[in-house]
């Protein structure tokens, strides 16, 4: 029986791939201080996630992740901690049933959140690299339409978030971990963290640099209108995405190149405030425990800049430049499989000259051999005939 489980369910673009990067390097540790990060990887936390929301998706051979996750988490004696952003698909219902199969004397839900505001232009640029080539207008358009329905809402809303996923546990079982403003330490966020579950930061420190970071307008629309004249976005070439786009394109190039960050048209922001304060009001009234300050987590006007969409020459300069980075590490990849090509065909020539001079020295040994087995057996006939005269 576990004795606390602290379940950590979002929201995306709130720092949550720094957390489990952190998280999971320090899994070995942690286990030793009798808190374990269960089963083999984050993906193993994705897959739970995926088999207790509402989408089909391919496993493989992480199907049954949820139940493994399960009883893992009956099997331990200590506190556990899971975390995907994932979870926070699940239906309420499905997180009655998750916690009825659950062994643990305590229950912990954490939800990371940050200003609403700097949510909006995140996810845009999110979705476009996990394949959905939507327009930034139409992005907007649709999660001002419907503030019930929409899967902005569903995933940004941590108050609405925070009510699926709290089915009779006390409020203060209920942790909001607001993402500090810009300025604040690298590791602040991991700091707070900790401050709900009771590791201890000094020994398990934050790393310095997060794997995810967010890509400017003109990269964004770029990769948008990649997958949008392809197949690329499509679910059949999730892994060619993932692999050239996401991290060869995105990530390595052009999270490194000077674009300006994406922003929200000022006339779409006081509705965005506003509703940023509604979501704030609502965790406040609920009594949840609030983790860093909740004024942080308050949009205001301005904390992103007006929306500028990109000029088409920007895009076109951003491609060159995409182009030109894929060339360098295509020519630095070239350069690096010759050099281990060389490396091997090095060995295996030293390889063949020393098994040769084996061989020769093999010769040899039976050339010694025999000439000693032919001296021997001449003193053998000698010792013989002397013992026959005598």
């Amino acid at each position: 029986m576990a004795r606390r489980l602290f379940m950590h369910v979002g929201t995306p673009k709130s720092g949550t791939t720094y957390l489990q990067d952190t998280l999971w390097s320090h899994k070995s540790g942690l286990s030793s201080e009798g808190i374990l990060v269960p089963l083999k990887g984050p993906l193993w936390h994705w897959a739970a996630a995926i088999e207790m929301g509402d989408r089909e998706l391919d496993l493989g051979t992480r199907t049954g992740a949820l139940q493994r996750l399960i009883s893992a988490t009956n099997e331990w004696e200590g506190d556990v901690i899971v975390s995907s952003e994932f979870f926070l698909h699940a239906t309420r219902k499905k997180v009655v049933e998750f916690f009825s199969q659950l062994n643990c004397n305590e229950i912990h839900v954490i939800i990371t959140a940050r200003k609403l505001l700097l949510q909006v232009p995140s996810a845009w640029q999110q979705g476009v690299k996990n394949g959905n080539p939507v327009t930034y207008a139409d992005f907007l358009a649709s999660a001002m339409e419907d503030r019930e329905k929409k899967p902005f809402w569903r995933s940004h809303d941590a108050e609405k978030i925070a009510h699926r996923w709290s089915p009779n546990l006390p409020p203060g079982n209920v942790h909001i971990v607001v993402a500090p403003d810009r300025g604040a330490a690298p590791d602040e966020l991991w700091r707070r963290f900790c401050n709900v579950t009771n590791i201890d930061s000094q020994k398990f420190p934050g790393l310095s640099v997060s794997r995810n970071p967010t890509l400017g307008v003109a990269s964004t629309e770029l990769i948008r209108k990649i997958l949008s004249k392809s197949t690329m976005g499509s679910s059949s070439n999730s892994q060619l995405r993932r692999d050239g786009v996401v991290r060869n394109l995105s990530m390595d190039i052009l999270a490194r190149y000077p674009d300006e960050p994406i922003g929200c048209p000022i006339e779409l922001q006081p509705w965005f405030v506003e509703q940023s304060q509604l979501i704030t009001a609502a965790i406040e009234k609920n009594g949840y425990h609030i983790v860093g300050d909740l004024s942080e987590m308050r949009s205001l006007l301005l904390d992103v800049p007006d929306h500028q969409q990109p000029e088409d020459w920007q895009v076109l300069h951003t491609a060159l430049v995409g182009a030109l980075g894929l060339m360098r590490e295509r020519d630095a990849y070239r350069i690096a499989m010759t050099a281990e090509v060389e490396a091997r065909q090095k060995c295996l020539y030293e390889s063949k000259a020393n098994l040769l001079a084996a061989l020769d020295d093999n010769r040899r040994l039976r050339s010694v051999r025999g000439g000693v087995n032919t001296v021997l057996s001449g003193i053998k006939r000698r010792v013989r005939r002397l013992i026959l005269k005598n």
